[in-house]
């Protein structure tokens, strides 16, 4: 599909995130898989620019352990648009760089805080850091297990892929079920919508050689394909929740757990309760949390009566979940007919 996938991968240092990701990019064909562990923002402006044979459609740009400056910087964010030129300043004269296509983006990070223009473009996933995890890869390395390569026939299969227009023809009983169950309340839908037909089209293109075409030659989606891109939203949805980065979810868990168990609380109370960053680094939390609509904070006077204290409380809001193909098909029906 047109519309690139950039995956986001943010989750505490040492919880496998380059080893997930490594095994993730060696499934396509190495000339596909552009491959950096240090970039700094002014090399994405002068990459490749005004070079003729060059395009960066196609690619993958792999970007290991990436840093704010590199997330906050306008090239960065301009290589998320299709095409671009930028302009600098060369021995004081203006020059245009023209920087040609657009990557598909896989980057990782255990400290960066993204910001809201960045998260609109990407998936925000992050690795199970949860004490059972860590014994299953534990006890892998212990039996020296050996991971297989993939099968090149595989590989080079990818080769033959090609860019293509997709058909969905039951976006619209989709829509349908988001809408009968209020969820487009949430002006994150706007983008999350798109994320999912995305994912749709991204298993339609993998699957293009399967797939038949409409009159307009474009293919045609499938229950298969919804099912695949069903299974990847509701994993994001229900265990990494709103794509919140790793220290966020973190901080949000904190939250809810506390709240279930004592009703609302402070800053103060919050950060007694779990030290695991600074008490000012909680207010930090906290205040994008509430910017989020995840807490809903209020001011309520102590007993003395001569100032006022933020509390907070923990929204009653639950990450949609896609039903199966036929459920989809049922529900929608139902509507229809009432």
């Amino acid at each position: 599909p047109r519309n690139k996938l950039h995956t986001f991968v943010s989750s505490l240092s040492s919880s496998g995130k380059s080893f997930i990701c490594s095994k993730i990019i060696k499934l396509f064909p190495e000339n596909k898989v552009i491959y950096r562990s240090k970039i700094t923002p002014e090399v994405l402006t002068y990459w490749h620019a005004n070079d003729e044979n060059w395009s960066w459609d196609g690619k993958i740009l792999y970007l290991e352990d990436i840093k704010q400056d590199v997330l906050d910087s306008p090239t960065f964010k301009v290589m998320l648009s299709e095409g671009s030129i930028a302009t600098v300043t060369i021995k004081q004269k203006a020059i245009d760089l023209e920087i040609k296509g657009k990557p598909l983006i896989l980057l990782t990070t255990a400290t960066t805080n993204p910001t809201d223009e960045i998260i609109n473009r990407f998936q925000i996933i992050s690795l199970d850091e949860s004490e059972k995890q860590t014994i299953k890869i534990a006890e892998n390395i212990a039996l020296q297990h050996i991971v297989k390569d993939y099968d090149t026939t595989i590989k080079e299969s990818l080769e033959f892929l090609k860019e293509c227009e997709v058909y969905i023809p039951f976006a619209e009983k989709i829509h349908t079920f988001l809408l009968r169950n209020s969820l487009f309340k949430d002006v994150r839908m706007r983008r999350d919508f798109s994320k999912l037909l995305d994912l749709i089209k991204a298993s339609v293109t993998l699957y293009q050689f399967q797939r038949s075409r409409d009159n307009e030659s474009r293919l045609i989606a499938t229950k298969e394909d919804y099912e695949i891109a069903r299974e990847c939203i509701n994993y994001i949805e229900t265990n990494l929740f709103l794509g919140l980065v790793h220290n966020l979810r973190k901080a949000f868990d904190h939250c809810r757990d506390y709240y279930n168990k004592k009703g609302h609380f402070t800053a103060k109370e919050i950060y007694t309760a779990h030290p695991f960053v600074s008490y000012q680094m909680w207010y930090d939390y906290l205040s994008e949390l509430a910017r989020r609509n995840l807490l809903i904070p209020s001011l309520e006077k102590t007993e003395d009566s001569y100032r006022s204290i933020t509390y907070y409380d923990v929204t009653d809001r639950k990450s949609f979940c896609l039903p199966s193909y036929e459920e989809l098909m049922t529900e929608v029906k139902k509507e229809e007919l009432s």
